[in-house]
């Protein structure tokens, strides 16, 4: 019989890590492990080798000498390509911990890199960027928040607390909460986040797609990606960010003209000033502002979005009807005639 472990309180903030060499570390908060007392404070850190749970290599506690915790709980526990091992408290103030990973002793902390809960953490050379977002409980007011950390000095370089630019009016529904759900960066280190702004506390807002430079983490720019210029979102949410071959690539959930909301891929242009391509996941269409789209069946239409007309490129094909839908799938109109713009 496997023993993890053994306990007689709730255990609070499980977190996982597996370095290159299969070792295996996790983190419990405990009253009792293993029949060994502990106090109610403090995590524990267990590594193990492999995923044998009864092949225990160390096990550490992290108290004060006067019986206060140095890390009452973690919130996320992450290892680097060199096996270096880290540990972010669970506080609302993150601290971050460097954890000898021969002993479980603590190597290095560096008290409040952030506040909220850690939302994406990446390794770029030597250092580390962390970013955040609110908890769902609370009246705090939140911003787009990261951290850069050089993890040479064992220093915070900066912590930004930055603000997106609103587009739209606001409603009852709308809150002053912001955050960074994912982020990533561009050949230059600069950072490309998204997340939401507007959020009333309890749910998602606008999705906001932010720019931020990684020399002194100001705001180069930003852009809001909605279907309703005129009021703020309030079910939209970027989701992940990647930065593919140069382009700024996000992944999201968008709010419905009519309610409801579809998951969407969206690209933009590196200065973050135009929305370049959208795809909705959801009926696979590819939707673009710049260049005609194939739809496979040798018809391409353009420009897609627009506010005014869409014309359609038919290569001498007949077309017996055209239907125009919302992102959430409602029809707006059907033209049974063969046509080539669509007012």
């Amino acid at each position: 019989e496997t023993l993890i472990h053994h306990y007689s309180d709730t255990q609070i903030h499980f977190n996982f890590a597996k370095d290159s060499k299969n070792n295996f570390y996790y983190t419990f908060q405990l009253e009792e492990v293993d029949d060994v007392s502990y106090g109610t404070e403090g995590t524990v850190i267990r590594k193990i080798g492999g995923l044998n749970f009864n092949a225990q290599m160390w096990e550490k506690q992290y108290l004060h000498y006067n019986g206060e915790a140095t890390l009452p709980s973690v919130s996320r526990l992450i290892i680097d390509e060199f096996d270096n091992l880290y540990a972010f408290s669970g506080e609302d103030n993150v601290d971050l911990f460097k954890i000898n990973t021969d002993d479980g002793s603590e190597i290095w902390r560096i008290n409040n890199v952030g506040a909220g809960i850690i939302s994406d953490v990446k390794f770029n050379h030597d250092y580390l960027y962390v970013s955040f977002r609110h908890q769902y409980t609370g009246s705090a007011t939140t911003y787009f928040t990261v951290s850069k950390i050089d993890l040479n000095t064992a220093s915070t370089v900066w912590t930004s607390y930055l603000e997106m630019t609103v587009q739209g009016s606001s409603s009852s529904s709308t809150g002053d909460n912001q955050g960074i759900l994912a982020f990533d960066f561009d050949c230059n280190n600069d950072i490309y986040a998204t997340g939401y702004y507007g959020s009333p506390n309890y749910s998602p807002g606008a999705w906001g797609i932010m720019k931020i430079s990684d020399v002194d983490g100001s705001k180069i720019n930003d852009l809001t990606v909605t279907l309703d210029e005129a009021n703020i979102d309030n079910y939209s949410v970027g989701i992940e960010a990647f930065v593919i071959d140069g382009v700024p690539t996000f992944l999201g959930n968008l709010q419905g003209l009519n309610g409801g909301f579809s998951h969407a891929f969206v690209t933009t242009d590196t200065d973050l000033n135009n929305i370049i391509d959208f795809v909705d996941l959801c009926t696979n269409l590819s939707l673009s502002a710049e260049t005609p789209n194939e739809t496979g069946m040798g018809i391409e239409l353009y420009p897609n979005p627009t506010s005014s007309t869409v014309y359609i490129n038919k290569n001498e094909l007949e077309i017996e009807s055209v239907s125009l839908y919302t992102i959430t799938g409602a029809e707006v109109i059907t033209i049974h005639k063969n046509i080539d713009q669509l007012f």
